[in-house]
């Protein structure tokens, strides 16, 4: 990996030349860790107080991804062992991701080629974010084993409304 800083120049990426186009972009790796809930806390789908929400009591163990801010908290992009997603308030767990923002998180970097439904949980039932078509996403966790017949994926929307959505998404949408 190589790191460019170039100010007034024209830089070229790693491993290309000026005649060969640069590989496929790509997400920085998400450096995530266990830990768990200190108190009880709201588990949202977005980096605000409008989207819908699980309660997480003190002591679920939860994967964190990345911080963002957003309506005056730091939050932290997570999710349970039983695979609910989405943002909780930064304090609230014993180890918090500090190191990782979520404006770059996830390992593979898409653009939607349509209109995804990123739900807080691998399943239909669960409430769900609209990612619009031509939206830059990537994957935090890879597949999950499938659920009512579908693979699905964890994804983080760096483009949508609500800042650094997270859902499950079919990953037969994303392929």
């Amino acid at each position: 990996m190589a790191i460019v800083l170039a100010i007034g120049t024209t830089s070229v990426p790693a491993g290309a030349t000026p005649d060969v186009p640069a590989p496929e972009q790509t997400a920085l790796a998400t450096p995530s860790h266990w830990t768990y809930t200190t108190t009880e806390v709201w588990l949202r789908q977005c980096a605000t107080f409008n989207c819908g929400y699980h309660v997480l009591p003190a002591g679920t163990n939860v994967r964190v991804y990345c911080y963002t801010s957003n309506a005056g908290l730091t939050w932290n992009v997570a999710r349970t062992e039983g695979n609910l997603a989405g943002h909780l308030d930064a304090t609230a767990v014993a180890v918090p991701n500090w190191y990782q923002s979520c404006d770059n998180a996830g390992t593979q970097l898409w653009r939607s080629q349509t209109e995804l439904w990123a739900h807080s949980c691998p399943a239909m039932a669960c409430g769900y974010g609209v990612v619009p078509p031509g939206h830059d996403i990537a994957d935090l966790s890879g597949s999950t084993e499938p659920s009512e017949g579908y693979s699905w994926t964890l994804i983080i929307d760096h483009d949508n409304v609500h800042k650094n959505l997270v859902g499950w998404v079919h990953t037969e949408d994303i392929d």
